[in-house]
Formats: C-alpha cells, structure tokens, sequence
C-alpha cells in the first residue's frame, strides 16, 4: 500500500524522487583540523605561524610579550610593514595589525587632519581599521578575529591579504598627510 501511496504521489509531483528514496541523512563531515578550536595558545600559535610561513610571511615570536606575539616583516609596492599578531588564547582572539603605519604625535602639526583622513578611511574599509594612541601617536591598521572554531588557512589568507594590500594601498596619501 506504501508503495502504491508513494508512486501516486510521484506521478502527480507531489513528493520528490529523493524523498521516495528514503535514504538516511550523512552525518556532516568533521571539520578539518586547521578549523577546530585551538586548545592552548601554543596550538595556536603554531598554527598561525605555520599560515605566516605557508604565505612566505617568515614569522618572529617576540619572546618579550605577555602575550605570544608573531611578527613578520613583508615588503609590499608602497612600503615594507610590519605584521604583528597578538594571540589572545584565552579570549580566543587574534588581534592582527600593521605596527607602527604612521606616527601622528599629539603635538603634529595636522593631527586633525590626519585623524579626520583615518576616520573617513574607517567609514570606507569594509575590512580592517585604523586606530590611534595618543599617548605615543602610534597609528596602526588592524583586524581582529576569533578562534573560537578554528582558523582555516583560506581565511586567514584572505584576512592578512586583504589588510596588508589595503594598508599599503592607502599608505601613500595617509603618509604624506603624516608627514607635512
């Protein structure tokens, strides 16, 4: 009787040809070991750099740091930066950023305009931003990310590539309002 239930339905479209089939769902793929969470900061930190090294980023760890920090030096068409990133473990947070991008003292004649010229830069970034310490007048571009579930490779490439390729492109204007 099933069956018959079934083909009439079939015939008059009522029920899909892979609904009569009554397979079983497949359990979901697990994801890959790249994108589980990271257990210590250590994993972490191995993991990260690996990435650095897999884009020919040669990480630096700062020994020096409360937290793990890994810098690399990367020579891009404006100008040589440096990438940083900060592994937070405990709060699951990668804080990346160009260190030292501009210098924008308290007492520089065109703070304002220059602080203006980054806020208008934030508006526009869809990725990234820019962020000022007034004590020192240190300008850094940064993204921050969680590894909360991991962190694949293609995304963390996409991330650094993005802010890396962003902050040079912008680094000409910005450092030449920097710099009057």
């Amino acid at each position: 009787m099933r069956t018959v239930l079934i083909s009439a339905l079939l015939v008059l479209g009522l029920v899909s040809p892979l609904l009569a089939q009554e397979k079983p769902a497949a359990p979901p793929d697990p994801a890959p070991a790249s994108c589980r969470p990271f257990v210590s900061s250590e994993e972490a930190v191995a993991t990260i750099a690996a990435y650095l090294e897999r884009m020919k980023y040669p990480p630096v760890r700062d020994p020096q740091s409360e937290y793990p920090v890994l810098t690399a030096t990367v020579k891009m068409p404006h100008a040589t930066h440096s990438l940083r990133m900060v592994i937070d473990q405990s709060r699951k947070l990668v804080y990346v950023f160009l260190n030292r991008y501009l210098a924008v003292p308290k007492d520089h004649p065109n703070r304002s305009q220059v602080l203006q010229a980054l806020m208008e830069q934030n508006w526009k970034l869809n990725l990234g931003g820019y962020q000022w310490d007034p004590e020192d007048g240190e300008v850094r571009f940064f993204y921050t990310f969680s590894t909360e579930n991991g962190v694949g490779f293609e995304v963390f490439e996409a991330v650094v590539k993005t802010l890396l390729e962003t902050g040079d492109r912008l680094w000409p204007e910005l450092s030449n309002l920097a710099r009057r």
